[in-house]
């Protein structure tokens, strides 16, 4: 009998601590969204927002939805070869919308984390020259890997110094899959 006792003492006393840990149920982060995206040869950066939220189980384990929206301008783009007269001025918009597990090592002061987040894109490129105005849209699916760090200011409210993600866009056949790899920084409320 003593012995049960003692096994329930001990249970209790480490049951106090794990009870005591405490983790934000969700997280609502804004960023500063860099993303420097390429094909074979061609190459582009773009700057934007960037906006996640993260429902946690656990201190280790969430569901993450992130959205992004980046933009960037071409300037003079040399016209075809049989008109090499015509300059283009373009404008890029890339939008992202992705879902996926988030694992979190959780400290006092400091969070480190990383994801894996599927889902889609949708890219839109309008254009201006001599010509009449061009526009062209595609949509295809998105996929990034990567994490970031936390910093917790207050209770409720942490700087993220550093997100780095590695991004693959995919539309239609392998020939028009784009790389790209994303810096953000921004804050995040933890309720």
């Amino acid at each position: 009998m003593r012995q049960w006792i003692g096994a329930a003492s001990l249970l209790l006393l480490l049951a106090g601590p794990v009870a005591a840990q405490d983790f934000p149920r969700a997280e609502v982060a804004g960023s500063y969204q860099f993303l420097r995206i390429s094909q074979e040869d061609f190459g582009k950066m773009l700057h934007g927002w960037g906006a996640s939220v993260t429902g946690n189980f656990n201190r280790y384990f969430g569901i993450e939805a992130a959205f992004t929206g980046t933009y960037g301008d071409f300037y003079d783009i040399d016209g075809e070869p049989d008109d090499p007269d015509i300059d283009v001025n373009a404008r890029l918009r890339n939008y992202t919308f992705l879902f996926g597990p988030r694992f979190a090592a959780r400290g006092d002061r400091v969070t480190g984390f990383a994801h894996m987040l599927l889902g889609g894109f949708r890219t839109s490129i309008s254009a201006a020259a001599s010509d009449p105005n061009a526009s062209e849209s595609m949509n295809g699916f998105a996929w990034a890997l990567g994490g970031g760090i936390d910093i917790n200011i207050v209770e409720h409210l942490a700087v993220r110094p550093a997100q780095l993600d590695y991004m693959r866009f995919h539309s239609g056949d392998l020939d028009n899959s784009m790389n790209g790899f994303g810096y953000s920084a921004g804050l995040v409320l933890k309720f």
